[in-house]
């Protein structure tokens, strides 16, 4: 048998097999036709040997040889065919038409016994019906049809014609029938033969859903179960085989894509770790721009790029320009998109929008969205956002994953370098912020002393045939506001003379704060002397101006000296050049500038303020000496050189002694007797008043404590025999001033109610709300106040109100020609009166003559002192005085 034609290699096509097959098919029908046909054969030949033995036949026995003859060489002839590849199925239809003829010349020949031929028509089916059903039809309608005529011939011979038909008749339904039923189940199991082999073909082709039916309990069926747990096995293999190819053929892909990917990420990371050295170099925040700019150029599909700084105290973003000349940047406000990258510090992703930060454009930023794609990503130092990365492709979803890593690792370069940057920024502006404190004035913001003083150098050295000239200035009136209104309004006057010294003087000029209210300027290429007068007119009128401090108006003026020096003086890089000044010391040419401005400063201190004056040589004599005044005063102070003197206050009325006033007396060796009018100014412009006062106190409270208790008439108790000395304003405005007198007090055993402090009225007017604090402090302990010098420098009495004051004292200058009326007996009674009023004593002084004694008393005042009563005299001739209940004030 042939075996199946299987797929191979060099098949064509399914048809081309199907075309194959059913040749094959054919050839094995015919081969099984013939088989058939000579078991036939066989039969007949056997047949016709038993009728020429026994006769047993009616027709003649060599009709049935020569039949199966004929068959043989049929047969044979076809079967030549079939072998050679050359017959097909017209051959088989013949040999079928000549079996039915052959049968019917049988049924012919055999007459009556023409049914013994049935057998062999019945056997002739059921073989076609094992392998060709349609054959076997066609076998059967053959046979049906030629037997009845054969045999019908046949017998013609034989009998009567109607017992012959129904005989034949009767036969004929039998040979059908009979025929029929023997090819049902070869059919049959041709059918299911046949449905297996479609089944397989199906199979073979893929179809893993095909069954057969299972219900026959035979080969077939069992062949159908067997084909059905195949099927299952082999469909449920194939579909796990193809679930895993498709899975490996995803994971090939996906390595591929992955491989891919990785090979285009890594290509891009050296691109952006060969950026890195580049964007780490970036020496500012616009040179980190382009070198970014660059970078993502290289490695990311964009079309716009920017970077803006987070500004986090205004809350905006700021763009930077695309120009590189352009210094410019672009505000930015935090919302949307901005403000999530920001809060939520991630890359973000924008779809069909192309704005806000995008790249960088002509110092605008786009307000209608373009479509594309935008990723923007927050570049973080330390702890904060401090700028916002972002680019823009014109292509939607555009950028995935690799991407977002891609700009994130060049955004945490970014993070480094502007750290960098940011850093070497601060420095820089630390250097530049700790250069202009060392060379400005933290308040004013003009130069400092250091700063001037080294412009002054540089003009000196600047060339023989330029001058310069220093204009040393001072304010006048400025403690009494910084002191009465408090320093915050003192500086605002500092900040108002600084720019009012600027607006007077030329953008070349250099104007510079010392310190505290002292100022000075310095004017280059001066012609003449006249020239810094000019300037130091203008800067007069400007400073003359009221100042503006909150809600009130202040004035203060200044005092200005000139001085104007020669480069010639000077070398080259502006060292000393023997200049002699103030003696035998020698200073470099700057000094000596700078020295004869103070200088020309103090004079127009002492000559009345608010003027200028230039220096002359004669000056420097007189500084000297006033130095070395100040040196032999502080030396007195320190070793108590200064004698003691005290000055007795008597009541006009009964002449009795009401109290004393301390004082000191100079009596140098050389000098001879310095009078206070020489000292006092020079202690106060030294600030040795404060030491000065300071000692007088202590040194008069412990002799008033050790003198003894008077007694007889006109005596007072120690506590009514008080101390009166005077205060400056100095001392007033110490902290510790009010600490100092109450521990003297406590030191010296003297009552608070036995102390009178002096505080000149010109002093009191300028006295500071500290100083007048601790006035009112010395009051609540007992201690009592008096104006000294009452009346000579009021323009108002408003300073007397919320001031704690005890006593007025009457100045001298109104004492002297009270005996002699006119305006001075109205003054002086209007003071006497305004004490009166205000429930305050009223002293005296320089009471000299009896008529200014019975005067001043007929005015209404009570206590005086002067020479009438007594000098001022050492602290023995005091306790003398109080020793002896008799004593004479005026025999002193």
């Amino acid at each position: 048998m042939p075996r199946p034609v299987t797929p191979t290699s060099s098949s064509v096509s399914a048809h081309d097999l199907i075309a194959r097959e059913r040749t094959i098919f054919q050839r094995e029908l015919l081969k099984r036709a013939i088989q058939v046909r000579f078991r036939l054969v066989i039969l007949c030949l056997a047949l016709g040997a038993l009728d020429l033995a026994f006769d047993v036949l009616d027709g003649p026995w060599q009709v049935l040889v020569v039949d199966s003859v004929l068959m043989l060489l049929i047969n044979e002839l076809v079967g030549s065919w079939n072998r050679r590849g050359v017959a097909d199925e017209r051959h088989l239809w013949g040999m079928q038409l000549l079996d039915s003829i052959m049968f019917g010349i049988l049924v012919v020949s055999f007459g009556g016994d023409g049914h013994l031929v049935i057998p062999f028509l019945i056997y002739a089916v059921a073989g076609y019906a094992m392998g060709h059903p349609s054959a076997a039809r066609v076998q059967l309608v053959l046979g049906c049809t030629i037997y009845p005529v054969a045999h019908y011939i046949g017998m013609r011979v034989m009998g009567p014609h109607e017992q012959a038909v129904a005989h034949i008749l009767v036969e004929t339904f039998c040979l059908g029938a009979i025929s029929w039923l023997s090819m049902q189940n070869p059919i049959r199991y041709m059918h299911r033969v046949r449905r297996a082999r479609r089944a397989l073909a199906d199979l073979a082709e893929g179809d893993f859903s095909v069954r057969l039916p299972t219900r026959a309990l035979d080969d077939v069926g069992f062949l159908g179960v067997s084909f059905n747990v195949t099927a299952e096995k082999l469909g449920t293999a194939v579909r796990s085989l193809e679930d895993e190819v498709e899975e490996r053929a995803r994971a090939e892909e996906s390595m591929r894509a992955a491989r891919h990917d990785a090979t285009q990420m890594a290509e891009r990371m050296a691109a952006v770790a060969d950026a890195a050295a580049g964007v780490l170099a970036a020496g500012s925040a616009r040179a980190l721009r382009d070198v970014l700019r660059q970078s993502c150029e290289r490695v990311l599909d964009m079309q716009e790029f920017a970077l803006a700084l987070l500004d986090a105290r205004t809350g905006t973003l700021h763009l930077l320009g695309d120009s590189p000349d352009d210094d410019q940047t672009v505000a930015l406000p935090l919302k949307g998109d901005l403000r999530r990258v920001i809060d939520e510090r991630g890359t973000l992703i924008s779809v069909d929008e192309c704005g806000g930060v995008s790249g960088a454009r002509e110092k605008t930023v786009a307000t209608e969205p373009r479509a594309g794609s935008m990723m923007r990503t927050p570049v973080i130092v330390g702890e904060e956002v401090a700028a916002v990365l972002a680019i823009c492709s014109r292509e939607a979803e555009a950028y995935g994953p690799a991407d977002v890593a891609v700009l994130e690792a060049l955004a945490a370069l970014a993070s480094t370098a502007l750290s960098n940057i940011l850093l070497v920024d601060e420095l820089r502006s630390s250097r530049e912020a700790l250069s202009h404190q060392a060379h400005h004035d933290g308040l004013t913001g003009l130069a400092n002393r250091r700063h001037f003083r080294a412009r002054v150098v540089q003009a000196l050295a600047s060339g023989p045939s330029e001058r310069v000239a220093v204009l040393a200035l001072d304010l006048d009136g400025f403690k009494g506001v910084n002191d009465s209104l408090g320093h915050a309004a003192g500086d605002k006057v500092l900040q108002q003379v600084a720019d009012r010294l600027l607006s007077a003087t030329r953008g070349s000029d250099l104007v510079a704060r010392l310190g505290g209210d002292e100022f000075a300027v310095l004017l280059e290429h001066v012609p003449d002397e006249a020239h810094a007068v000019v300037v130091a007119d203008r800067i007069l009128r400007a400073v003359s101006q009221p100042f503006s401090v909150g809600d009130r108006m202040v004035g203060v003026g200044t005092s200005i000296g000139i001085a104007v020096g020669d480069p010639a003086d000077a070398d080259g890089d502006g060292t000393a050049a023997a200049a002699a000044v103030a003696g035998d010391r020698h200073r470099d040419p700057v000094e000596v500038l700078l020295h004869e401005a103070d200088v020309a400063l103090y004079r127009a201190k002492t000559a009345g303020k608010s003027c200028w004056v230039i220096f002359e040589s004669s000056m420097h004599e007189e500084e000297r000496a006033r130095r070395l005044l100040e040196d032999d005063l502080r030396e007195a102070v320190r070793t108590g050189a200064l004698q003691l003197l005290f000055q007795p206050i008597h009541e006009l009325a009964t002449g009795d002694l009401r109290g004393v006033e301390a004082t000191m007396r100079w009596e140098h060796p050389q000098r001879g007797t310095v009078s206070p009018a020489v000292w006092l100014p020079a202690a106060e412009e030294s600030g040795i008043i404060v030491e000065l006062g300071q000692a007088l106190l202590q040194r008069a409270c412990s002799a008033v404590a050790r003198w003894p208790v008077p007694a007889g008439h006109g005596a007072r108790s120690r506590g009514a025999l008080v101390l009166s000395t005077k205060v400056s304003l100095r001392q007033l405005q110490t902290p510790t001033f009010y600490a100092d007198v109450r521990s003297t007090l406590a030191a010296s055993g003297l009552s608070a109610s036995s102390l009178i402090l002096e505080v000149a009225e010109a002093a009191l007017m300028q006295a500071s709300a500290a100083a007048r604090d601790q006035m009112q402090r010395l009051h609540h302990l007992g201690v009592r106040l008096a104006i000294d010098d009452f009346g000579m420098g009021a323009s108002s009495l408003g300073y007397l109100q919320g001031t704690a004051v005890d006593m007025l004292k009457i100045d001298r200058i109104f004492v002297g020609g009270v005996a002699r009326g006119g305006s001075q007996t109205a003054l002086a009674r209007t003071i006497v009166a305004l004490g009166k009023a205000l429930s305050l004593e009223t002293v005296a002084e320089g009471v000299d003559s009896e008529a200014q004694r019975v005067s001043l008393q007929a005015l209404g005042c009570e206590l005086g002192q002067g020479t009438l009563f007594s000098r001022p005299v050492p602290e023995e001739a005091i306790a003398r005085l109080l020793a002896s209940q008799d004593a004479e004030v005026g025999a002193l």
